[in-house]
């Protein structure tokens, strides 16, 4: 469905080349839900924009369903997005709008039917539990509802893949998980999903999807319910409990595998001391 390949991201500030995205190679298939994480400024946001062709690839390329998409014609771009959701940080609500409106005006601009689109809404907001507020304006909501209707009108043109950005970061844990049981709803109807987050917790309970981690611009992919868990095995057999902990998160599934990820990953998201680092290096060689 999505393949991006050596993609890498440069920008150039005060005559200053500074890299943002690595080589950054991915394949999503129709129907994937990823978690994408990363720290601030690892390149999580330019990664999605590459995605929605709100910017493009220093290089590298995307396909999508076939389609190298960052060489359409400007023309064809707004085709493309229409096959895209996209769940913003910032809502980009229209305050001068109701939530029916909010949602109703993605599918105006698609010229469907003022019947179809009536009942197209109302499902949406049956799906994210906000029918009685359906005439409420944005700034009359609170932040979870925002975002509930963010994610209807993401998914009012029936998209084949939905892009969250960070759609929980700051919600509490009651409406995180209406959140993502809603994404999840969406996803298991046959939309792809992927959604950014700094919510360590929320990997831990799905850890069903797949785990994605950008660390200074590199992707390190994740728990994979594919992966074999046999290395993993053989590392709980040589590692302390506490570091072993620690590894599970990134599953590691070869000696390459564990060696490819890096020093910084290691330091600065797992909290790995230079000790452990050096263990685990060590031990890993000897595999």
């Amino acid at each position: 469905m999505l393949q991006v390949s050596d993609i890498s991201k440069i920008y150039t500030t005060n005559n200053t080349i500074v890299p943002v995205l690595r080589n950054i190679n991915f394949t999503l298939d129709k129907g994937d839900f990823v978690f994408l994480t990363g720290a601030s400024g690892a390149g999580k946001t330019t990664l999605l924009k590459l995605l929605i062709l709100q910017e493009y690839p220093s290089k590298g390329s995307i396909m999508f369903e076939d389609v190298n998409i960052e060489k359409l014609q400007k023309k064809l771009v707004p085709l493309y997005r229409r096959t895209l959701g996209v769940v913003f940080q910032d809502y980009k609500l229209l305050e001068n709008k109701t939530v029916f409106e909010n949602i109703s005006f993605v599918l105006e601009i698609l010229d469907k039917k003022q019947s179809e689109i009536k009942n197209t809404v109302m499902q949406l907001l049956e799906l994210v539990k906000l029918t009685d507020r359906a005439d409420l304006f944005p700034k009359q909501l609170s932040g979870g509802e925002k975002r509930r209707v963010v994610i209807a009108r993401a998914i009012a043109n029936n998209p084949k893949l939905l892009i969250a950005d960070e759609p929980t970061g700051d919600l509490d844990p009651d409406n995180t998980d209406r959140i993502v049981e809603i994404l999840k709803k969406i996803n298991s109807a046959g939309t792809s999903v992927i959604m950014t987050t700094h919510n360590v917790d929320l990997l831990d309970r799905y850890p069903q999807y797949k785990r994605w981690h950008l660390d200074a611009g590199e992707l390190i992919e994740g728990k994979d319910p594919k992966r074999d868990t046999k290395f993993i095995d053989k590392l709980k057999n040589i590692l302390t409990p506490e570091l072993f902990e620690k590894i599970t998160f990134i599953a590691p599934r070869s000696k390459q595998d564990l060696l490819s990820v890096t020093p910084l990953f290691l330091r600065h998201y797992l909290k790995l001391t230079d000790k452990q680092l050096s263990e685990l290096v060590k031990k890993a060689k000897d595999l």
